[in-house]
Order: structure tokens, then C-alpha cells, then sequence
């Protein structure tokens, strides 16, 4: 997301990148703080929750079947 180019020669692209510079570069450090926020540790303990429910979700399907 972002400019298409840095110097377009449309007029109307120069208005909008205009417009919207402040605002791209407010959300990339928005995004920026919250990517620096995730870590290796909490992605491991999100995985191994999902992993967990997904092992009990089969399990349950296999007794339910017999």
C-alpha cells in the first residue's frame, strides 16, 4: 500500500499522493510498532494452542465415529 510512483506525471496522482503521504507514513509506523510487537514466542504458543484443539477436534471425530 502505498504510491504507485514518486513522481507520477498525472496531476491527479500528484494530488492524491499529496493527500495521502501523512497518512501512509502515520500507518506504516502504526504497523511497524505493532509487527516489533510480535515475537517468536508468542507465535510458538499460539501454534501449539491451535495444535492442541486441532488433535482434540479429530479425536473427537474419530470416537463420534466408532
Amino acid at each position: 500500500m502505498g504510491h504507485r510512483s514518486d513522481n507520477p506525471g498525472c496531476l491527479v496522482e500528484q494530488a492524491v499522493n499529496d493527500a495521502l503521504s501523512g497518512t501512509f507514513r502515520k500507518v506504516e509506523a502504526i504497523f511497524l510498532k505493532r509487527l516489533g510487537a510480535v515475537t517468536l514466542d508468542a507465535l510458538a504458543k499460539d501454534f501449539k494452542r491451535r495444535l492442541a484443539k486441532h488433535k482434540q477436534s479429530l479425536e473427537d471425530q474419530i470416537h463420534a465415529a466408532k
